[in-house]
């Protein structure tokens, strides 16, 4: 059984992950390099962490900035202060680089997987809680799956910003809410 790994042995990591990912994408992270920037041997890096792909989402999942669940009354403005929060943590490119890379990679690594769905888990909960709410407030239909719903809300951001790319501004925020609303049948 690994020892617990030191707060400031897991922080020299991170941050060499962080710093890695920015430098070269996390397609071309090893952990060879990740030992060398951080001066973490490689065997105390390889008992925390089965492999680069692993350093990456607890890298990613490591970021202080963590989403609010806000409560202002309004599915609307909930939406919009969700999607905001996303779009600022999106903004940053080393993070933006290790989300594409939490989504796009495939593993049979069980341990990965589940520090994968622990993140996503995390990012999501605000837009279904946002999504239940609304539903008690009468928004929304109350027989909406939350968790389709929150697929059918992120989606759009998701691709934007992190797949094609794009600035989102305030206004594209807002287009894309009330297209979203309609659709999900909100009053």
């Amino acid at each position: 059984m690994a020892r617990p790994l030191s707060d400031d042995a897991r922080r020299q990591m991170l941050n060499a992950t962080r710093a890695i990912v920015a430098d070269v994408g996390p397609n071309e992270l090893t952990i060879d390099e990740v030992a060398r920037r951080s001066g973490v041997a490689k065997t105390t890096i390889y008992r925390h962490f089965p492999n680069a792909s692993a350093l990456v989402l607890a890298a990613l999942a490591d970021v202080p900035a963590s989403m609010t669940e806000p409560d202002t009354g309004s599915l609307r403005d909930d939406l919009r202060d969700i999607i905001s929060q996303f779009m600022t943590l999106a903004a940053d490119g080393t993070l933006r680089q290790m989300m594409i890379h939490s989504l796009s990679s495939r593993s049979s690594d069980a341990e990965f997987r589940q520090l994968r769905e622990e993140l996503r888990e995390s990012r999501r909960n605000p837009l279904r809680t946002a999504v239940r709410r609304a539903q008690e407030r009468g928004e929304l239909p109350g027989d909406l799956d939350d968790e389709l719903a929150a697929t059918l809300i992120e989606a759009p951001f998701v691709l934007r910003r992190l797949i094609a790319d794009v600035d989102v501004d305030a206004t594209d925020i807002d287009r894309i809410i009330d297209l979203l609303l309609r659709g999900l049948g909100g009053s």
